[in-house]
């Protein structure tokens, strides 16, 4: 809300390790955007996010996936 209220735009690129069974073990900013409020806001989100986890052959493997995240305002 904040963010919107004082017009806050930017991109924020993640670093995520991704476990075998989906989840996120590890976290951090690649790129920030600039404005710490929207870094963290990108982190919180992705943290509770659940992925589709890697796999080798039939065997699923921890991976670091690279997650861009755009705060765009629309009119």
């Amino acid at each position: 809300r904040r963010a919107r209220r004082e017009g806050l735009e930017g991109r924020v690129v993640l670093s995520v390790l991704v476990t075998k069974t989906g989840s996120v073990k590890n976290i951090y900013v690649l790129e920030t955007s600039g404005i710490s409020l929207l870094d963290e806001a990108a982190m919180t989100a992705v943290t509770a996010w659940r992925f589709v986890p890697a796999k080798i052959k039939d065997t699923t493997v921890e991976s670091t996936k690279l997650i861009p995240i755009r705060f765009q305002l629309e009119d």
